[in-house]
């Protein structure tokens, strides 16, 4: 593949996996890239760029190649983790032996996107498109066509339509909406030799309904099984780790230098509330209507988004957010059965901290113990 068609893979690509006013947009100015308005006209300004000059898009690769990778690794994701015993990772590390990688479209262009205009090769299907290491690690990538559900938050400034739909949306400050278009999911199945763990990486976090999440997953567990050789029974993904205990900590650590941007909560008179500071700023922890309710009342946190800062480059920094999204239902159980078995990760910018948010959530005592 030729540098000027390779750039143009990676900038599609990489639109995609990081948020464009948070991250993508900041490091093109940082790194003298040429940014229109929104992301259609800044990819059509780097297409024209690379078609010019292959040192240009040589210089686009070196810079935006390892973003991508990480992006890829980490970025959006949902997860659930489940515990084996020392015998049956084995099994499964043995089984792993007979897999085959994908010779479709899905692994011509990893670790890039497919193509839009070439989704109808990739299908529905799901696809080993990559088995690899990182580390301890092992990766497994599976590619598939889907149209989910998801929620967007749209930001009228990256909008580039038309100039009526532009002077429309710059009305309001931001617009929530939901797209179910189809594109390619990369969703990834790691098995951590350290603790005999299966962590199964969702390519989003933007699902909305339960039943898709439940859906997701479990088509993401057939098609692991499916690759193995011999199959080994469902069973393996019997004892999955539940974050629900996790959500207290959270809400409780005052220590931790992340900030609490959305919480649900209820109150022991039967009070329910959610509260969020996700543009404004601040911890919702530390706002006066939630200081004042504490002090007349107990709280019973059931959903919790927390975020950090992490750098991007020397110069920038950006935030990273996870969230543990439980039901009210969950505190009306007996202490200790409230349950939730997925979390979610969003805008990570490095493997290295999507793993640092993974071993927090299993070295908590409570968590450790599967059910």
């Amino acid at each position: 593949m030729n540098p000027t068609s390779k750039a143009k893979l990676l900038a599609n690509s990489i639109s995609k996996r990081m948020y464009w006013e948070q991250q993508l947009k900041p490091l093109l100015k940082e790194n003298q890239f040429p940014v229109g308005v929104g992301v259609k006209n800044t990819l059509n300004k780097l297409y024209d760029a690379f078609e010019q000059s292959e040192v240009f898009a040589q210089k686009f690769i070196s810079i935006f190649s390892p973003y991508h990778e990480q992006a890829l690794l980490a970025g959006d994701r949902t997860i659930k983790l489940y515990k084996l015993s020392e015998s049956e990772f084995l099994s499964l590390q043995f089984s792993l032996l007979g897999c085959e990688e994908s010779k479709g479209v899905d692994r011509e262009y990893f670790p890039f996107s497919v193509p839009d205009n070439e989704l109808g090769e990739l299908g529905f299907q799901s696809a080993l498109t990559k088995l690899c290491t990182y580390g301890e690690k092992t990766y497994l990538f599976i590619s598939t066509c889907r149209r989910l559900v998801e929620k967007i938050e749209i930001d009228p400034k990256r909008h580039d339509g038309s100039k009526e739909v532009v002077d429309f949306l710059k009305q309001y400050k931001c617009l929530t909406a939901f797209t179910d278009k189809p594109r390619q999911y990369i969703d990834i199945v790691v098995l951590n030799p350290k603790d005999f763990t299966i962590e199964l990486r969702l390519d989003t976090s933007s699902a909305i309904a339960k039943k898709d999440i439940d859906g997701l997953f479990r088509d993401l567990q057939e098609a692991f099984l499916q690759y193995l050789s011999p199959r080994l029974d469902f069973c393996i993904f019997g004892s999955t780790i539940n974050f629900f205990p996790f959500i207290k900590d959270m809400y409780l650590d005052k220590n931790d230098l992340g900030r609490v941007v959305e919480l649900s909560f209820a109150t022991d008179g039967g009070y329910v509330h959610n509260d969020q500071k996700r543009t404004k700023g601040g911890d919702v922890r530390d706002g006066q209507f939630h200081q004042g309710g504490r002090e007349k009342c107990d709280v019973y946190p059931y959903r919790i988004s927390k975020r950090w800062v992490d750098s991007l480059s020397d110069e920038l920094k950006s935030e990273y957010e996870l969230s543990l999204n439980s039901n009210v239902k969950e505190l009306s159980k007996p202490i200790g059965e409230g349950h939730l078995d997925h979390a979610v990760i969003a805008m990570c910018p490095t493997m290295d901290k999507f793993d640092e948010i993974l071993e927090r959530l299993k070295s908590k005592d409570e968590l450790s113990k599967a059910v």
